[in-house]
């Protein structure tokens, strides 16, 4: 049985005035405004590079202080 992706949630800051934008075009298109900016977020995320695998600090080379 596949294993279902984790998931992350993100949270912006907007003006009142840019939320209430939002929300009135969320209610327009009769969806919850999470599901509208994912319709607009997710094909821009498709445009990024490929994600790199973070490594741990054990496997990063030591950084030295050049001052």
């Amino acid at each position: 049985m596949p294993t279902a992706e984790l998931k992350k949630q993100i949270s912006i800051f907007l003006p009142v005035s840019d939320w209430r934008a939002l929300r009135q075009e969320a209610a327009r298109q009769q969806v919850p405004i999470t599901e509208l900016c994912r319709r607009w977020i997710v094909p821009e995320i498709s445009k990024l590079p490929s994600p790199v695998t973070i490594k741990s600090s054990r496997e990063m080379p030591a950084v030295q202080n050049t001052r």
